[in-house]
């Protein structure tokens, strides 16, 4: 069994010189990277010569670590490899040695995996992240979307008209959606948002012609809103006229406080 102790024992300080040369490695070159990144580099592009200093001394340090190892264990190997009495002790301890490096080696294999699928699983929610915001921040209808949503998706967002209404302040988004109806939204308490809408005109801004009147409007269900208290006012007339679809812009007046304002058309 003496025999064995010396091959064994060399074999376990180059697996160990392995372990501690690629840890070193790794170590001294994400410590230097990080020192160029954050007092000297930053986000900024990093000239080459900055990675060869990197990956020389990290790949210095690495080879040392390896190379002490190995003569370490040769050393042990030839000290223990004389010895008679203790022989079986050195053979167990170098057996231990041996198993613990290979639970080492498949735990940083499982560990690299596991960080592998959590690096990638972080970036595919930040890509969907990323895809959300551009769909959301669309000026353009999604499939399916409804013009409520798609009116508090998109166009609430748009700069508001205040006007005071009998002392109280509202805020009315200046942009009508035209689809079966005419729809657009008031800030304002919703005793009043109804009030508006019984009172409100609407007028098609045409260079020729008779300019239609839209007077008939209704306050959706205080339940349909955008946020705490932005409610909608739609038409009632299902069939619109047809230069609606072509105009861009139409004229609403509310008769009681004197005030006309224009609409930009929203399709």
């Amino acid at each position: 069994m003496s025999k064995l102790i010396r091959p064994l024992y060399i074999v376990i300080s180059i697996i160990w010189g392995s372990i501690l040369g690629a840890l070193s490695f790794q170590v001294i070159g994400s410590g230097i990277a990080g020192v160029f990144w954050v007092f000297i580099f930053g986000d900024n592009a990093w000239p080459s010569w900055a990675w060869i200093i990197v990956y020389t001394v990290a790949g210095l340090v690495g080879v040392v670590s390896f190379c002490a190892c190995v003569f370490t264990g040769w050393w042990y190997s030839r000290k223990v490899s004389g010895k008679g009495a203790g022989a079986k002790t050195d053979y167990r301890n170098g057996i231990f040695l041996l198993v613990l490096s290979l639970i080492v080696i498949f735990g940083y294999v499982a560990y690299d995996r596991y960080q592998d699928n959590k690096n990638a699983l972080l970036h595919q929610q930040i890509l969907e992240a990323a895809k959300k915001r551009e769909d959301d921040s669309s000026p353009y209808r999604k499939t399916g979307e409804s013009d409520i949503d798609y009116y508090c998706r998109v166009i609430r967002k748009r700069p508001k008209m205040e006007l005071l209404y009998h002392g109280y302040r509202i805020k009315i988004v200046p942009e009508i959606l035209v689809g079966n109806h005419l729809l657009f939204a008031i800030s304002a308490p919703y005793d009043l948002v109804k009030e508006i809408a019984s009172e409100i005109v609407v007028r098609e801004e045409i260079i020729k012609g008779n300019k239609k009147l839209v007077t008939e409007f209704i306050a959706l269900p205080d339940n349909v809103r955008c946020g705490n208290a932005m409610y909608f006012i739609s038409s009632i007339e299902n069939n619109l006229a047809s230069s609606l679809v072509y105009t861009n812009r139409v004229h609403g007046d509310i008769p009681s406080i004197s005030v006309g304002f224009t609409f930009n058309v929203r399709h």
